[in-house]
C-alpha cells in the first residue's frame, strides 16, 4: 500500500472578500469569465481539486472559468497593516484550491508586494486602501502599466501587445463592459 504523501494548505486569512467556489465555478458562471471583481489585481485559470478526507489526493475536479484575484481576499479584517502574499488569501477551503497553483500565487504576492509600497507610499493603512476605489484604481494602473501583471483575462491581448493597457483598465473604468461580454477576446468587444 502506498502512502501518499500531502502537502498542507495554509490558513487562510478572514478578509473583506471571501472567494467561494460559486465565484470561480463554470457551473455558476454563465459569461466566458467567472465573477467580475471590480478590485481585481490579478488573474487565474485552474480548475478546483477535490481531495478526500483523509489526505489522500482525490480525483474531484470542478471546471472554473477564468478568474480574477481580487484585493479585498488580500485584507484581512482588524489589521491595519497585513496583506496576504500567496495561499494564504481569503477563501474557502473549496476555492482555495484553484488559488494555490503557483501562477496564480506569484500574481498574488506580486500584487501584495506593490499594494505594501503603495501603502506606504500614500501613507495610506491596508484598510483604507479596501475602502477606497481611488487607490485601488491607482494600484490597478501600475501593475497593469508599469509591472505588465494582466488584471482582465484575455485569450488575444499579451503584456507586449499596444492595446494591452487599454484592454485591462477597460472593465474597471466601465464594469457594463464585462457583463456585455461574450467572449474572451478583446478584440471582438471594440
Amino acid at each position: 500500500m502506498q502512502k501518499w504523501q500531502t502537502v498542507k494548505r495554509p490558513r487562510r486569512i478572514k478578509g473583506y472578500t471571501k472567494i467561494i467556489e460559486q465565484d470561480i465555478s463554470a457551473q455558476f458562471n454563465d459569461g466566458p469569465r467567472a465573477r467580475f471583481f471590480i478590485d481585481s489585481i490579478g488573474i487565474g485559470f485552474q480548475p478546483i481539486h477535490i481531495g478526500n478526507k483523509d489526505g489522500t489526493p482525490g480525483n474531484s475536479i470542478i471546471e472554473t472559468k477564468p478568474f480574477q484575484i481580487p484585493l479585498s481576499a488580500l485584507i484581512t479584517e482588524g489589521s491595519t497593516n497585513l496583506l496576504a502574499g500567496g495561499g494564504n488569501i481569503s477563501a474557502s477551503s473549496i476555492a482555495s484550491s484553484a488559488y494555490g497553483s503557483p501562477s496564480v500565487e506569484w500574481a498574488v504576492g506580486e500584487a501584495a508586494g506593490e499594494a505594501a509600497a503603495y501603502c506606504a507610499g500614500h501613507k495610506i493603512d491596508t484598510a483604507d486602501f479596501a475602502e477606497q476605489l481611488i487607490h485601488v484604481k491607482g494600484l490597478q494602473k501600475w501593475l497593469v502599466e508599469k509591472r505588465g501583471a494582466p488584471i482582465y483575462w484575455y485569450d488575444d491581448v499579451t503584456p507586449y501587445d499596444e492595446d494591452f493597457v487599454e484592454a485591462q483598465l477597460k472593465p474597471f473604468d466601465n464594469p457594463d463592459y464585462h457583463d456585455a461580454s461574450t467572449s474572451l477576446s478583446y478584440h471582438d468587444k471594440k
